[in-house]
């Protein structure tokens, strides 16, 4: 207890900034510190007994109820918004709001589509005339601009379009745009049609210093990759790390910073703006430039330095927690690291409590919390490896002895400083991630100097830019080129050290079924499903190349599977087999198992099959036709088409129908087949053969499709389908949920649900959506004779 209150006093901001911290998670997960009243009564009243009889204990208090009655404010604007009771989940209605921007139009931050800009808008007033409602009051909204020379001007906008709620994530482990956007201030988000200036502001100047921010960046990324246009890897991994445009680098290109957990280099954090402060301070120190003054010059600088790169979360935060570090010596204070966070925070909550929940928010402070608490008790096991020998006079120490000293003292205290940082994030990697990378304790000591020397570098060229010293420019962005290549070098290397990273999946507390199909719900015409069954992992198709990162990669990496025993592809689409590749290359399955038909005799050698089988990532291929069976762990996949003589233009005419069996339950696994291959089942199997009790579907992209006949031979009991309302090629046939209703089978729509797992029991069948939590359970039932191919 004693020590306890030494630190309170040492440390008074940090404990304050503590009990905040406490107050905002009490209100945003306790109902009735919801109550703003009350917390505004209890905050004034604690607030003004700590002015009558001051005492530290009664601040704290006002402090916890301060901050709950701020953060249950802003619950208000977002999580209990009026829209969220007007629409529904998925549905898009026309509008028309009349507000004003707040943000000019940037790249979105976490979407691979360049296509299409994102903005900042706040609605005054939003008149929804299919619905015959109105929302009057502040609303933002994330505007989808596909216009990009859009720049808008400060005033009154007129806008037109299409408004709907932002979804939250249809996979498991996929980025919840929801979530975030909430923690955002972000109500609902729209697709702009029209765009009409209501009112000008000619005094208004917000507007102008982002559009004036924006042309910055576009300067400094000409001069810094001037000389080095054509190299696309190096420019763009020194603009990314200088300006925090993550967004231009590719997942293929991002991928070793994360593996080997420096994926911070990418983004503008605390890393970028400590180490432009050394650098600043590296250059006016020579000027003999007194501290202070140092610092009044300094702090500017970093504040624009954020605001250059787009006043981005993560650079505000790390423009107040250096400038805390900065301003304690000026202001006669220590410099305690501790304290200075607590001040940080404070000031970052006391503007809006939101950002606390995310990821990158708690990842700066957690890190430098621990850097602060742990750096130090790290480094006391290496002291003794790092002094001269102590018999030894240091006055008679040689200097290449004392220099091999300094060296190895500078080592311990990267060493030392890189664990602890890792030791503070990785109980947040786990919980945000669900990964863990043990080997950025060692990637760090290298990376974080390369990035420094990159910096550096990128702080000359700019100089030299504003001087017009072009030769000299095109010689430092060829040496940050070399350093570039040096970081990429660096990563790779550590990134595919073997254990040096790893999947964490979150606990699952429920007892494991011995067989579980999981059908991802992926965009139009796409499909992918994972099965696990007696501790095998197969993959049954892979969606497409771009739905791999964003959707499947976060998927198996939540659900723990680090490597599989193979994968199946039903046909040659490329919304199928576009992502095969990358799940190779990750995963390495050994085993790759096509139809006999695949790749098509006239495919293009440009197809996504086609160059997968000319690559040397395979080992071994296989090709089946019906008839042939597979072992799957305890269940067996029986094929049932396409037969030798199946010979279709269409991919989806040749796709690989299956019967997925396990004990007395049957899958009838069907990809995208149609009126041919559903008619070809019918006049060839028995129905005895084609029975199941799940039957999983894909629409066919030209054709009939789940015929009344093909289904009540099936009669399953169960159909998951997908369906895309706004693409009439691949929406649910109308007729399908009547026949369904009419023959008592339960329907399950992927674009409503998300994704489907279904479980296997000895016992029983338990279908489980993700996305609306539903649960049934189907008993099992005797399966019918059949006859042995």
């Amino acid at each position: 207890m004693q020590a306890l209150r030494v630190a309170v006093a040492k440390n008074p901001l940090a404990a304050l900034a503590l009990v905040a911290l406490a107050g905002i998670l009490f209100a945003d997960y306790s109902l009735w510190l919801r109550l703003p009243r009350v917390n505004l009564i209890a905050a004034l009243l604690l607030g003004g007994l700590s002015l009558w009889r001051p005492r530290f204990q009664y601040l704290v208090l006002a402090s916890f109820f301060s901050f709950a009655f701020v953060h249950t404010c802003r619950l208000e604007v977002t999580r209990l918004h009026p829209l969220h009771s007007i629409l529904k989940l998925g549905q898009r209605v026309s509008f028309e709001a009349y507000g004003s921007f707040t943000r000019a139009p940037m790249q979105p931050e976490e979407s691979g589509d360049v296509g299409r800009r994102e903005a900042r808008f706040v609605a005054s007033k939003i008149l929804l005339p299919t619905r015959n409602r109105s929302v009057v009051g502040e609303t933002t909204l994330r505007v989808w601009l596909a216009d990009p020379s859009f720049v808008p001007v400060d005033g009154q906008y007129k806008m037109q379009g299409t408004l709907y709620l932002i979804a939250p994530p249809w996979n498991p482990g996929g980025y919840n745009a929801k979530v975030a956007a909430e923690r955002a201030g972000i109500v609902a988000e729209c697709a702009a049609k029209t765009l009409q200036l209501e009112c000008g502001d000619a005094l208004g100047v917000r507007l102008r210093l982002l559009s004036l921010a924006e042309s910055c960046r576009e300067w400094i990324a000409a001069q810094v990759t001037l000389g080095i246009e054509a190299e696309t890897m190096p420019a763009t991994l020194i603009t990314s790390m200088a300006l925090g445009t993550s967004e231009t680098a590719s997942a293929a290109m991002q991928e070793p910073f994360r593996d080997s957990g420096t994926l911070h280099i990418f983004a503008v954090s605390g890393l970028h703006v400590g180490l432009l402060a050394i650098i600043g301070w590296m250059f006016l120190r020579p000027l003999g430039m007194p501290r202070e003054w140092g610092v009044i010059i300094l702090i500017p600088c970093l504040f624009g330095y954020a605001f250059i790169t787009g006043w981005r979360p993560s650079a505000e935060r790390s423009a107040v927690m250096t400038t805390m570090m900065l301003l304690a010596p000026v202001l006669n204070r220590q410099s305690r690291l501790v304290n200075g966070l607590g001040a940080a925070a404070l000031l970052l909550w006391a503007s809006d409590t939101m950002p606390t929940f995310q990821a990158g928010f708690q990842l700066s402070f957690g890190v430098l919390w621990a850097i602060a608490i742990g750096a130090e008790y790290c480094l006391n096991p290496l002291r003794r490896f790092t002094e001269l020998d102590p018999f030894l006079p240091r006055t008679i120490a040689r200097w290449s002895s004392r220099l091999w000293a300094l060296l190895r003292r500078q080592i311990a205290a990267a060493l030392a400083t890189s664990l602890a940082a890792w030791a503070g994030s990785a109980p947040l990697m786990c919980y945000h991630f669900q990964a863990l990378s043990p080997i950025a304790i060692v990637a760090n000591i290298v990376l974080v100097p390369l990035a420094f020397v990159s910096l550096f570098i990128v702080a000359l060229s700019i100089l030299c830019g504003g001087l017009h010293l072009g030769w000299i420019q095109v010689c430092l962005n060829n040496a940050n080129w070399l350093v570039a290549h040096a970081m990429m070098w660096s990563a790779s290397g550590f990134s595919s050290i073997p254990g040096g990273h790893f999947p964490t999946p979150m606990p699952d507390f429920e007892s494991r079924p011995p067989f579980a199909l999981s059908v991802l719900s992926l965009p139009s015409g796409q499909g992918a499903q994972l099965l696990q069954c007696s501790g095998k992992n197969w993959m049954l198709d892979a969606g497409h190349a771009d739905s791999y990162r964003r959707t499947l990669a976060p998927f198996l990496r939540n659900s723990g599977i680090t490597q599989l025993d193979g994968l199946l592809l039903s046909h040659a689409d490329s919304e199928h087999v576009g992502g095969a590749s990358q799940l190779i290359e990750h995963l390495h399955p050994p085993q790759l198992y096509t139809s006999l038909h695949e790749p098509w005799a006239w495919d293009s050698p440009l197809t996504s099959l086609q160059q997968l089988l000319s690559t040397s990532l395979l080992t071994t291929h296989k090709t089946l036709t019906a008839g042939d069976s597979l072992s799957l762990g305890d269940a067996r996949l029986v094929i049932l088409y396409p037969a030798p003589g199946d010979l279709h233009s269409l991919a989806d005419d040749r796709a690989v129908i299956a019967r997925i069996d396990y004990g007395p339950h049957r899958l009838l696994w069907c990809n995208d087949a149609g009126f041919i291959a559903e008619k070809t089942l019918l006049s060839r199997l028995s129905p005895s053969e084609l029975r199941c009790d799940i039957l999983l579907r894909n629409q066919h992209s030209a054709d009939f499709s789940a015929l009344d006949e093909f289904i009540i031979a099936a009669a399953p009991r169960a159909i998951i389908t997908s369906n895309t309302i706004g693409d009439i090629e691949q929406r649910l046939p109308a007729r399908l949920p009547t026949l369904c209703r009419r023959l008592g089978i339960r329907l399950y729509d992927l674009s409503q649900t998300g994704t489907i797992t279904v479980q296997a029991w000895p016992k029983s069948l338990v279908v489980k959506t993700w996305l609306t939590a539903e649960t049934e359970t189907f008993a099992a039932r005797e399966p019918p004779v059949t006859p042995v191919p």
